[in-house]
């Protein structure tokens, strides 16, 4: 059966097919201003979804990149306060060689003792040296609250009566609170998360810097001698100062400490090296990383990211297809005898 088609139908159905051209329209010129292929999570869920997993994963890199920056400026820290160990052990040892070698006067025997405790005493300073509002060479005592809360008490102290150096109220020189306290503390150090399941240990514990030799029973293993540069410096100090020790002996007692600032100065040298090795793997770790973080910015342009030569070519044609759409209304909405009659 024949149907006719009235001009209110044609009306209808033409403003309905227009106003479809007009929202792409629309759709194309928002996307040609965000330069985003979709408005809504509903226009695309598949390159929303993609678009989603390379920004997490593009922040997660970011996180990363962050921690290595941080973990490079410790590194850079220890490896300074290192450096200040070998500089002493160095000059401590070109003073020994010159007391071992050549007896000195009284007024020169003085002069040296003056040195040497500068030495000492900037070795403490060392110990206790300070990154941002933190001890960098505290261990776990970086606030230097322990082991009095609320007090503000360095890491590293030295007993006033007997000259010994503490680490964290533990006296380093004591072979059994060194094996009972003191070894287990010194593992303790800043770790930075530096990958998925990667630590770094980016600082450097005092105590593991500080002492270079541990003296064990052949026997039973156990710790008889613990030796440190602060009190091997001080004990110099106390050589020089002595007023019973002759010239001649002078140069004999000396001669026993070359060894000791040569294994001080081993011993910081080879932590030294820990930290260069550690320095080159957080260049590559950062060199890969940056590459990382380009290659999630293109997947996530992939997914999100409007093609703009298209865009435009898209938009002119549907501009043209709707102005002429309008210039067809012309002949589509004819005007009625009751248009005039309203």
């Amino acid at each position: 059966m024949a149907m006719r088609i009235t001009n209110s139908m044609m009306a209808t159905n033409y403003t309905r097919n227009l106003q479809r051209g007009y929202n792409r329209v629309s759709n194309l010129m928002e996307q040609m201003t965000t330069n985003r292929r979709f408005a809504h999570i509903s226009d695309e869920p598949a390159a929303f979804l993609a678009g989603q997993r390379a920004r997490y994963a593009l922040t997660g890199v970011s996180d990363y990149q962050r921690t290595i920056d941080l973990a490079q400026s410790h590194l850079t820290q220890a490896e300074d306060d290192l450096m200040e160990f070998n500089k002493l052990a160095v000059e401590a040892y070109d003073i020994v060689i010159d007391l071992a070698n050549d007896t000195k006067e009284p007024a020169d025997r003085e002069n040296v003792s003056y040195k040497v405790a500068e030495l000492r005493d900037h070795a403490l300073m060392t110990l206790n040296s300070i990154f941002g509002d933190k001890y960098a060479m505290g261990g776990y005592n970086t606030t230097g609250t322990y082991p009095t809360p609320g007090a503000k008490t360095p890491p590293f102290t030295v007993d006033p009566n007997t000259g010994k150096l503490f680490f964290n109220g533990m006296d380093v020189t004591n072979p059994s609170v060194y094996t009972t306290f003191v070894e287990p503390a010194m593992k303790e150090v800043l770790t930075y998360d530096i990958g998925i399941s990667s630590e770094m240990r980016v600082a450097v514990n005092g105590a593991a810097a500080v002492i270079f030799n541990v003296e064990r029973d052949p026997i039973t293993n156990d710790v008889t001698k613990v030796s440190n540069l602060y009190n091997t410096l001080d004990d110099l100090y106390t050589t020089l100062k002595d007023p019973t020790i002759t010239g001649v002996q002078l140069a004999a007692d000396a001669g026993e400490f070359i060894t000791p600032f040569q294994d001080a100065q081993r011993r910081v040298l080879a932590a030294v090296s820990e930290i260069g090795g550690k320095q080159n793997r957080l260049e590559m770790l950062d060199a890969r990383y940056q590459q990382d973080a380009i290659n999630y910015i293109q997947m996530k342009s992939d997914a999100e990211d409007a093609d703009e030569a298209e865009l435009i070519m898209q938009f002119k044609m549907t501009e043209t297809v709707y102005k002429a759409a309008l210039a067809t209304g012309n002949y589509v909405l004819q005007p009625t005898l009751m248009d005039f009659i309203k």
